[in-house]
């Protein structure tokens, strides 16, 4: 089992995967407003872009975003985040995090809003959540692999993706981590039991080169940061 261990660790370090930031910020905006006309001629979002936009912009896992997640907004692009799932089947709302996001606070929280208010998600929320994962890991796993344009991509890589970016952006930027190492730093990203998390986040590059102009603005703190 070790010598598997090793192996893998070693397989993501020589097979990182790059992501451009600028197509990053345009694509969770574009899963945040994304809608779809229903059959009675009413138009609304789909449940999939909403959560895989939120897991993106805030790194919360799947059954956190659509059943668990609890959010108060602390910052323009920060947020107290408590319902953390646990191993087993548990949660834990006595414990909140002071986390990043990757657009503005306010964008997250109506999306968010926009998600729990959908029928196809009200029905989770009576459900365990090992059957939350099973009615809606398939459809998330396939937007994954479409809006990454990458078959081995899976909706969980969300939490990896920005944890790397949240790193690189924050840690040394930010004066709450001026006099702790990056343990405290995870700790309050990821919670005290995710340390797969923070080997896995590794496996993810940021291009942060800008690409040709398109007419679209991109949103963000850092959409110009060089």
């Amino acid at each position: 089992l070790a010598a598997d261990a090793v192996e893998r660790l070693e397989t993501r370090a020589t097979n990182t995967v790059e992501i451009n930031f600028h197509w990053l910020m345009a694509t969770i905006n574009g899963l945040l407003s994304s809608t779809q006309l229903r059959g009675d001629g009413s138009i609304a979002p789909y449940y999939s872009h909403l959560a895989l936009g939120i897991a993106l912009a805030t790194g919360r896992r799947e059954i956190e975003v659509l059943k668990l997640a609890r959010f108060k907004k602390v910052g323009e692009f920060e947020l107290e985040f408590s319902g953390q799932a646990k191993r087993r089947e548990g949660v834990d709302y006595s414990e909140s995090f002071r986390i990043y996001t990757l657009v503005a606070a306010d964008l997250v929280l109506e999306a968010f809003d926009k998600l729990r208010a959908l029928p196809d998600v009200e029905e989770l929320q009576s459900m365990d959540n090992m059957a939350v994962n099973n009615r809606v890991h398939s459809n998330l796993n396939k937007l994954a692999k479409r809006t990454f344009d990458d078959e081995t991509r899976v909706f969980k890589d969300s939490r990896a993706i920005w944890a790397r970016l949240v790193f690189e952006l924050h840690f040394n930027r930010d004066p709450r981590w001026k006099k702790v190492n990056e343990t405290v730093f995870w700790r309050e990203m990821l919670g005290h039991e995710d340390m797969d998390t923070q080997e896995s986040y590794k496996v993810f590059k940021i291009d942060y080169t800008k690409p040709a102009a398109t007419g679209e603005a991109v949103e963000g703190q850092w959409a110009n940061r060089l």
